[in-house]
């Protein structure tokens, strides 16, 4: 066989390998599920306040994130960001990531985060409407190394807490 054809095909498969490793990330980033890190259930105030989430890899391909962010918008201003490192992922696993918290408005977010966790649980009556906070999930990945991806998704307070809760079948990991 020429020598050239062998080095043709190597490049070829080295190539190749590469692009498909970088679809994964994508594809691993748009079915990224989030969890409370522990079994007593998610809790905003203990989400801005531990400023930890379950990570969760639910299919059954290797990638790389290169971070995660949950903001958290009230009445349509940004008060809150809980922002995760970069990790690689393996196949269908989960992990706790300790991530960091920024917050302009400490006393506004604690209150909305008591507010909503004691409505969730029925405890106090609704006074703040639940559609004025809405979270915002972004999983960042980048394809073939240098161009950036993101999947975005929102979600209304309660929906969020169901999600973190691992309630309904497609939130489950």
């Amino acid at each position: 066989m020429n020598p050239h054809t062998i080095i043709v095909a190597i490049a070829s498969v080295v190539i190749a390998g590469t692009v498909a490793f970088s679809a994964f990330g994508v594809v691993v980033a748009d079915g990224i599920r989030l969890g409370a890190p522990d079994d007593e259930g998610f809790s905003y105030f203990r989400m801005i306040n531990g400023e930890k989430v379950s990570v969760c890899n639910p299919t059954m391909l290797y990638a790389r994130i290169n971070g995660l962010d949950i903001t958290i918008i009230n009445e349509g201003s940004q008060i809150g960001q809980l922002s995760l490192p970069g990790r690689f992922l393996e196949p269908n696993s989960a992990y706790v990531e300790q991530g960091q918290f920024t917050t302009g408005v400490q006393e506004e977010i604690q209150y909305l985060a008591l507010h909503f966790d004691a409505m969730a649980n029925d405890v106090i009556p609704q006074r703040v409407d639940p559609a004025s906070l809405v979270i915002t999930t972004e999983v960042r990945a980048s394809i073939l190394g240098f161009v950036p991806y993101s999947a975005t998704k929102s979600y209304q307070a309660f929906d969020f807490t169901d999600m973190m809760n691992g309630i309904g079948e497609e939130h489950a990991c």
